[in-house]
């Protein structure tokens, strides 16, 4: 619809210029404004071209091919933009039609159509011309329709209800009618014949021929039949419509008036690849050697239209309704016999005083004097726009009312939905593999969605309490160590103690070898009367390595507030204890060697941890400081697990390198040059 309507606007930017030939014929100046009206169209622009510069007429089964000159050229593609318009028009309207249509089948009758009338009010311009005349002979048809009904109603009702008047005689525009359209005389009807006619027949010959069959008309003139009359000019006439009298220049009538589109244009378009167009233009589907009948005139199609709408109207019957207010609410099932009664149009007349100027017919009030109505007329004004705003107000509120209340529903529909939505996605959550972990939660609504992240807080908790119901009761104490290293070795060490039972304060416990327990619980005792901790969370013994490149066996006391290193022999702490928080980054070996390094400011701690049962703790120690990180609420450090590892000692960044040593060799730590090296086996305990 869009493209075709564009080709016709692409029309009107199509120019001509004359060829160079002396045969008179011509061709498209602007190539651009063509190749876009052919595109909008779905045809060739070779095919427009020829359609709109030359012209094919088939007579007594002979083809003669007609060019164009510049002129013809114009008022071919005019014509070409005016069908194409018209008829996509027409189908509009046509579609229209068809969806509003009355059906037959359909649960409504007859009496529910509603049909719409929509026509030009009366026209008179400086410059009327075809259109105008067309228009206002349209009026003085439904003018002629609606007097004659609506009279001879009122005079019908008159005698119905048994009420004494005096027939009125008024003007009846039939004869204007006529003059437009009898035949033969009538105005269109000459018209049609001046465009029939062979030969060069003028405008001004039609003119000529309408003084000449209508010269005895009262409602016609023109100058030719009264040279006195100065207020028409010598090509026009005047007619005498009810509403004035209006001079139409016959200039352009003919043109207007002929069917102008040639049978190549029609051609064109049926051949065209739009469907639409096909559809507008079925008569171009004749042969091009046939003989075509001259088309109807656009007058002849026009007279024909007014013919059936004015038989559409006459067979329909109006009806005027007068309606009482039942009750003050509105409400259809409420009838307020009080409220009605006072109604009564006597008693309305008589309080306002006009009861003497009317009289009662057996179902309607007549008023006699004109000035009553206007009274009536003022005091309704004066009445209508309280009741109105009234009415408004209420209506308002109920609107009011309404919303809200749809807003209600439609907000516990939303939320059941949800709700019924996430209990289907749930439904045997129990029975799933994964417990429903990969279940995708549905986006909740915005009212809901506080809920929905509580709801899923609980769904986590739950199915973290069904997986661990199946851990022991002695694995489910390390579990949060050993998630928290799951997390920062699984993948990058090759072993880190997930598969060993993590006991945490190791030298606390009377199984570790080589030392005596009660001395180190002592120790720990004192310890935390000078510095406060809650638990001792890991301890253990390791081989350190200081700033002054000194080896020697020393104590890793991890608390729930700090790290602190002891003596091995003593068990007395050695410098001041280190805050939790002062820790930034861990670093560790790929290989289960016992190395790790704590970074804390400018003189980290270097180690390897070994005991006499080969176990791998380095991956405990890493679980217990994440886990502890994280009960604290606290920013864990980062953990580097690299075969290459540094060490800040004494504000000095030195290298760490690792050797193999004998199984039963112990750790030890080396200087070589600026760096430091290790000399020690791996752990052999799973």
């Amino acid at each position: 619809l869009w493209s075709v309507i564009a080709g016709v606007l692409h029309l009107g930017t199509i120019t001509f210029v004359d060829s160079e030939t002396s045969n008179g014929d011509c061709h498209v100046s602007n190539t651009e404004g063509l190749q876009k009206a052919a595109r909008c169209l779905s045809v060739t622009p070779e095919e427009l071209q020829k359609a709109l510069t030359s012209q094919v007429v088939a007579a007594r089964g002979d083809v003669v091919a007609k060019i164009h000159d510049v002129n013809a050229a114009l008022y071919t593609r005019d014509a070409l933009a005016k069908a194409v318009y018209e008829r996509l028009f027409s189908w509009v309207v046509q579609k229209i039609n068809e969806s509003i249509a009355f059906k037959q089948n359909s649960q409504y009758n007859k009496g529910t159509v509603i049909g719409v009338l929509d026509i030009y009010g009366f026209e008179i311009f400086d410059a009327n011309s075809f259109e105008q005349l067309c228009i206002n002979y349209c009026n003085e048809k439904l003018q002629q329709l609606f007097i004659e009904l609506v009279l001879k109603q009122e005079q019908e009702e008159y005698q119905r209800e048994g009420i004494k008047w005096s027939k009125i005689d008024y003007f009846n525009n039939k004869i204007i009618c006529d003059l437009v359209e009898m035949p033969r005389a009538g105005i269109l009807s000459v018209l049609d014949d001046a465009c029939a006619s062979v030969g060069n027949v003028t405008d001004q010959v039609f003119l000529s021929e309408l003084d000449k069959n209508l010269q005895s008309h009262k409602h016609y003139s023109s100058r030719g039949l009264k040279r006195s009359d100065k207020t028409v000019k010598h090509d026009e006439f005047k007619i005498t419509h009810y509403a004035g009298d209006v001079a139409y220049s016959v200039n352009g009538f003919m043109d207007k008036n002929r069917d102008t589109l040639f049978q190549d244009l029609k051609r064109l378009l049926y051949n065209s690849k739009s469907r639409l167009l096909q559809s507008l233009f079925p008569d171009g589907s004749k042969s091009v050697t046939q003989v075509n009948r001259r088309p109807p005139t656009a007058g002849y199609l026009f007279k024909n239209s007014m013919s059936t709408l004015v038989a559409q109207l006459a067979s329909k019957e109006p009806h005027y309704i007068r309606c009482i207010k039942p009750n003050e609410e509105k409400s259809s099932t409420i009838f307020d016999m009080e409220r009605v009664e006072h109604q009564n149009s006597s008693i309305i007349l008589k309080q306002i005083g006009l009861d003497e100027d009317c009289t009662y017919g057996k179902t309607k009030v007549f008023i006699r004097n004109p000035r009553t109505v206007f009274r009536l007329e003022e005091l309704r004004c004066q009445k209508l726009p309280k009741m109105f705003r009234g009415a408004i107000a209420r209506r308002r509120y109920k609107q009011t009312k309404a919303v809200y209340k749809i807003m209600a529903a439609y907000k516990r529909f939303k939320l059941r939905s949800y709700i019924i939505h996430v209990i289907d996605l749930f439904r045997g959550v129990r029975q799933m593999p994964d417990l429903g972990k990969n279940i995708r939660w549905p986006a909740p609504p915005i009212v809901l969605v506080p809920f929905v992240t509580k709801l899923r807080v609980v769904h986590q908790r739950w199915r973290a309490a069904t997986i661990l119901a199946t851990v022991p009761q002695h694995l489910r104490e390390s579990l949060p160590e050993k998630l928290a290293a799951f997390g920062a070795l699984n993948g990058k060490r090759e072993r880190w103690g997930y598969s060993q039972s993590w006991k945490g304060d190791y030298l606390a416990l009377s199984d570790e070898p080589n030392y005596n327990p009660l001395n180190y619980c002592d120790a720990i005792a004192a310890l935390r009367k000078t510095h406060s901790y809650a638990k001792v969370l890991f301890s253990t013994f390791f081989q350190k390595f200081n700033r002054f490149n000194k080896s020697s066996l020393r104590v890793l006391v991890v608390t729930d507030k700090y790290i602190a290193k002891l003596d091995a022999i003593n068990f007395k702490l050695l410098k001041s204890v280190i805050p939790l928080q002062n820790i930034f980054r861990l670093s560790l070996c790929p290989e289960p060697n016992g190395l790790f390094v704590i970074h804390i400011a400018d003189n980290d701690i270097i180690g390897c941890m070994k005991n006499s049962r080969e176990e791998e703790r380095v991956g405990e120690m890493v679980g217990t400081l994440l886990a502890q990180f994280e009960r604290m609420n606290m920013r864990p450090p980062t953990v580097i697990v690299a075969p290459s590892l540094s060490v800040c000692l004494g504000g000095k960044t030195r290298a760490v390198r690792i050797f193999p040593a004998d199984p039963t060799q112990q750790a030890v730590f080396k200087k070589n040059g600026n760096d430091v090296d290790l000399i020690c086996h791996n752990m052999t305990a799973v």
